[in-house]
């Protein structure tokens, strides 16, 4: 945090960067850029950082981490006074629910990989399907809940994909508490 402080404060001088728009972080001159320092509660030891939580690795510390390094699909949002869906912190920049409420529509923002390559539905469908198979070890489960409330998914292209329901649910407690639980998996690497 200290360094972070340091780095914001930081003047002008030789670890300077600057991107076409003129407005890219300044960094002092011999701070680590790939080094990342993360807080934690007195005696918490971070003992799971991948996307897919299993009981008894599901603390508070390990969920911070993990949400810091995978990107959710969607978000909700209260920062601004409101809890609400928030689509411009996630994966998916449009989200559509059927007038029958049956379904729901995502359409995947232009974002890529570490690597280079572009997220798409099929890292959407690795993940449902790891989901789907390890449902008993998944932390997030409960019967009748996700995965299970999910019949089918259409993969219509490389960023569009419909999920449909089992039956018609709440559109706030089916966005706030079900799907904010995808996380797009990179199957190309894994």
């Amino acid at each position: 945090a200290f360094a972070l402080l340091l780095t914001g404060c930081a003047g002008g001088g030789a670890g300077e960067t600057s991107g076409a728009s003129g407005n890219a972080a300044k960094v002092a001159a011999g701070v680590d850029t790939d080094t990342v320092n993360y807080a934690l509660p007195p005696n918490a030891t971070p003992n799971w950082i991948l996307p897919i939580g299993t009981a008894g690795k599901m603390a508070t510390h390990n969920y911070s981490i993990s949400q810091s390094i995978w990107s959710p699909l969607m978000t909700f949002d209260g920062s601004k006074g409101e809890m609400k869906l928030d689509l411009e912190t996630g994966i998916a920049d449009k989200m559509d629910y059927a007038a029958n409420g049956k379904s729901v529509t995502f359409h995947l923002r232009d974002m890529h990989w570490s690597d280079g390559t572009a997220i798409t539905t099929r890292d959407v469908e690795f993940w449902f399907n790891l989901i789907k198979a390890n449902k008993e070890a998944w932390g997030g489960y409960k019967e009748g809940r996700l995965p299970d409330n999910i019949t089918k998914i259409d993969y219509t292209d490389d960023k569009t994909f419909t999920l449909n329901f089992d039956k018609v649910y709440n559109q706030d407690w089916m966005s706030s508490t079900q799907l904010i639980s995808i996380r797009p998996l990179p199957h190309h690497a894994w």
